[in-house]
């Protein structure tokens, strides 16, 4: 209502008086709303984005100078949000997976932008802020986790590699990681989700297969080197990821009577 509105431009450096917790909860439900971009636009245009979320208020009309990239960093921000399906956690994920872009920006000899290490960077003030606002450590952790791997979307993965993936995203992320990495794909100028829906389709398959992926899920224990000689300590974590990397590569060798024989093999 134009009336309102402008009462709130006008007054929108008292939001300064707000509780931290108040202003999470009124912008959650901005973000879980069915255009969260158009609350974020105006959040923007009253004033108030600068005061409470300075560090997207840098990304506003940040030009991404790239061949891949038809909007600015705000714009193609917004355009994920919109595309991500409608979770606290995702949504979150999706207004910051790229808000360290301009902390990151160099430009080449050719005039083409680059942005190397923005997804941990990103993860970093995402991180930051969602302390500011009181977020729980839970959701701190897991939304700064999907920004720190968003971008391992656009690789061709290996087996063994999607098998690491999923050990560090975790088995309850790992879904939302990819629908995170299609919503990004969709603020491009030519959307491709080639690799997202091949590593999808690989990571399903390891799951519901119930194929090792953790030291735990090895057929051999601590106690089982340590009764073949190994002696308590870094050697032997060092010996159990080791014997990981062998099973997350080949399957069918975690026996204990494969990795005891490949254990003995390094005493």
């Amino acid at each position: 209502e134009p009336v309102i509105f402008t009462s709130i431009c006008n007054n929108s450096s008292t939001i300064e008086k707000v509780s931290f917790e108040r202003i999470r909860d009124e912008f959650c439900k901005i973000l879980i709303s069915q255009h969260p971009s158009q609350g974020i636009r105006l959040l923007h245009s009253s004033g108030i984005l600068k005061i409470i979320l300075p560090e997207l208020e840098k990304c506003v009309g940040f030009s991404q100078k790239n061949p891949h990239h038809d909007k600015d960093v705000f714009e193609h921000i917004l355009s994920v949000l919109d595309n991500s399906p409608c979770s606290i956690k995702l949504r979150l994920s999706a207004l910051f997976h790229d808000i360290g872009k301009p902390e990151c920006f160099i430009m080449d000899e050719n005039g083409i932008g680059h942005f190397h290490g923005h997804d941990k960077v990103s993860a970093r003030i995402a991180e930051k802020i969602m302390k500011r606002l009181k977020f729980d450590n839970s959701t701190i952790k897991d939304v700064s986790l999907l920004i720190s791997e968003h971008m391992t979307g656009y690789a061709v993965l290996k087996v063994s590699s999607v098998k690491k993936l999923i050990n560090r995203v975790g088995l309850d992320n790992v879904e939302e990681l990819f629908q995170l990495q299609i919503a990004d794909s969709k603020g491009h100028a030519v959307p491709d989700y080639t690799n997202i829906l091949k590593t999808r389709t690989m990571a399903r398959k390891i799951i519901n297969e119930k194929q090792p992926l953790t030291v735990k899920d090895l057929a051999v224990k601590g106690t089982d080197l340590i009764n073949i000689g190994y002696k308590p300590g870094i050697s032997l974590g060092k010996e159990l990821n080791k014997l990981l990397d062998l099973v997350l590569l080949y399957p069918e060798m975690n026996t204990i009577d494969n990795l005891l024989e490949s254990a003995k093999l390094d005493l």
